[in-house]
Order: structure tokens, then sequence, then C-alpha cells
């Protein structure tokens, strides 16, 4: 389970419990995510629902454009 703490949500500015959500899409790395890859504080609606819908879009993007 990840770590939770409370915090001021980056994308949304909420005072709420965060987790750490990384910037990059997990999507993007197949063989897991570098250890380096930058991570931000996030709460549960921007990390685990919009942002991931987001990247799940953005995945099928890439995998789309020609």
């Amino acid at each position: 389970m990840a770590k939770t703490i409370r915090g001021v949500c980056v994308y949304c500015a909420n005072e709420d419990e965060i987790t750490k959500d990384h910037v990059i899409p997990q999507c993007l790395f197949p063989d897991g995510v570098p250890i380096d890859a930058p991570k931000v504080w996030a709460c549960e609606p921007c990390n685990g629902v919009i942002k991931s819908r987001l990247d799940t879009y953005f995945r099928d993007l890439l995998v789309t454009d020609q």
C-alpha cells in the first residue's frame, strides 16, 4: 500500500490525505519505473481518478500517433 500523509495536493491545492504520484505515467515504463523518476504529492481524486484517466489518454495518443 502507498504511504499516505496529510498535506496539500500539487494539482488541486486541497488539503487532504496525499500519496506520491509519478509525474511521468507509469504506463510508459514497461520494465518498471526508474527509481529516480520524478514524483509529487497528490490527493486520491487527482492521482487515482483524474490523472489516471489522462495518463491512459496520453498513452493511447502516443500509440496511435503517426
